[in-house]
Order: C-alpha cells, then sequence, then structure tokens
C-alpha cells in the first residue's frame, strides 16, 4: 500500500489491510494471471467459483447482483444523456450541428443521430466537431460506464466511486446544464431573428 496514509501506520495492521486491498492494484490476488479467462468472465458461475474461494456463496451472489444492479443505474444515466443529445440534434439547436461543421475523417461514416458522441471524437477533432456536449457524452459512455463495472469487478473502491462513478454523474450534469444553456441560446436567437425557423428553412 505505498500510499502516504499508510505509510505512519504499524505494517501489522497495513499487511491486515492489503489482504483485501492489494486487489486495487493487480490482477492475481483472487486467481492466477492465466486462470480466469475474459470468456469466463461472462458466465456467472466462474466469478462464484473464484469468490467462493474466500467468501460465502451467499456474499459471491449477492455481490455479483449488486453488479448488476450497478450497472442498470449507470446505462439509465447514459441513455438519458443521450435522449438529450438526439432531441438537442432532431430540433436544430446542437451547437454546432453537423451540417455547420467539418466532417470526421474516413473511415467514418456521417450517420446521425447514431453518430453523436461517437468513438472517433477520443482520436480526432477539429472546427467544433465533436461538440463539447457530444463529447462529455462520449467519456461518459466509452470510459467512466464501463470504469465502474470494472471497479465492481475487481472489488476496488476507489474504482467505483471517485475514479468513475463521480465522473460519470459529473458529465451527466454537465450534458443537462449544456442543453439547457443551448436551447436557451437558440430561444433568444430565434426571438432576436438571428436564427430562421425550421419553416424558414424548408421554404429556402
Amino acid at each position: 500500500m505505498d500510499v502516504d496514509v499508510w505509510a505512519a501506520v504499524d505494517k501489522n495492521v497495513v499487511q491486515g489491510c492489503d489482504m483485501c486491498h492489494n486487489i486495487q492494484h493487480k490482477c492475481d490476488s483472487c486467481h492466477t494471471r492465466h486462470a480466469f479467462k475474459a470468456s469466463e468472465s461472462r458466465r456467472p458461475e466462474a466469478w462464484i467459483e473464484v469468490c467462493v474461494k474466500c467468501h460465502s456463496t451467499r456474499f459471491s451472489r449477492d455481490y455479483l447482483d449488486s453488479m448488476d444492479k450497478a450497472s442498470d443505474s449507470i446505462f439509465q444515466y447514459v441513455s438519458d444523456a443521450y435522449a438529450t443529445i438526439k432531441s438537442l440534434h432532431e430540433d436544430g439547436v446542437l451547437y454546432p450541428m453537423p451540417e455547420n461543421r467539418p466532417k470526421a475523417p474516413a473511415p467514418v461514416t456521417e450517420k446521425y443521430p447514431d453518430l453523436l458522441g461517437g468513438f472517433y471524437g477520443e482520436f480526432w477533432a477539429k472546427d467544433g466537431n465533436p461538440s463539447k456536449i457530444e463529447k462529455d457524452f462520449l467519456y461518459m459512455w466509452e470510459n467512466d460506464a464501463f470504469l465502474v463495472r470494472k471497479g465492481l469487478a475487481h472489488m476496488n473502491p476507489n474504482g467505483f466511486t471517485y475514479i468513475s462513478w463521480s465522473n460519470l454523474l459529473k458529465k451527466y450534469v454537465d450534458i443537462q446544464s449544456e442543453a439547457i444553456t443551448l436551447r436557451r441560446s437558440a430561444a433568444l436567437e430565434k426571438k432576436a431573428k438571428l436564427r430562421p425557423s425550421r419553416a424558414q428553412k424548408r421554404s429556402k
């Protein structure tokens, strides 16, 4: 436990804590590096077989169930955030709109609304593509959501709280706030006749 808070603690105490908390720093505390395969991680019974080496069957199953419930909560936030961005696109108030910004490079296919917050935004950006709200959504689903699950799977409290869950919620709040700002700006521009209505656009 190479952190300051443990440096002054009696080594016997630290060794007791490290029996569980070392899971945060390596992948072979519960199983050897080659004994647990990615394919097995998709089978609940494989998890149970590993967990019951140290824990009761009931505890193991309850923990696995809590992981699934957490995942449901995570992806509800992700779904809500996507719905928010999709509605901005449908109403023409996303800024900038896809037609008013550079296209993503090949082989990315410009297919909206599916591309909103797309993976390409991890490695490319130019003149408002992706927009800030889309970038927040990208990090939310591609990084934070999966880190929560990974942290839970490895029983890493810091991994499924401050590092991931807290960041996911921050981006969710930022997305909702940015959506309100974009809608307010669009309404003000329309009132000031700086933004044509959709009917006016269709008539051109």
